[in-house]
């Protein structure tokens, strides 16, 4: 398996792999349209052969995550709504803990009736 990286003196063509990100990964090929431009894996647009449009696409692909990402955890904590707004994570942390050991020590109890009951 080659694990080599390509850098901007390099040339993109069929062998050249992309950089691994984990030892387990995959290795995957460039897809070259027939004029010998790569093809982004990720959107299957032509990036072109020059190592400038390269960089360009990969901060357009950076710029596209880091707002789905936003996207998410806005969706995900923006649920989180109380009557004065968005509750600190900390606190929120804080309570659900609170919850989880109310629980527990509820279920503990209701073991230990169980358990004397049998005896």
């Amino acid at each position: 398996m080659n694990t080599s990286a390509i850098t901007s003196k390099d040339t993109p063509t069929q062998e050249a792999p992309l950089i691994l990100l984990s030892p387990c990964a995959p290795v995957m090929r460039l897809q070259l349209d027939s004029e010998g431009n790569a093809r982004c894996p990720v959107c299957d647009e032509n990036i072109g052969s020059q190592p400038s449009q390269w960089s360009a696409h990969l901060e357009v692909e950076r710029a596209k995550l880091i707002k789905a990402i936003e996207s998410v955890k806005d969706e995900h904590f923006g649920s989180r709504m109380s009557d004065d707004g968005l509750q600190s994570s900390a606190t929120a942390h804080q309570t659900a803990h609170r919850k989880r050991e109310q629980e527990l020590v509820r279920i503990r109890a209701n073991q230990q009736k169980r358990f004397e009951s049998q005896n």
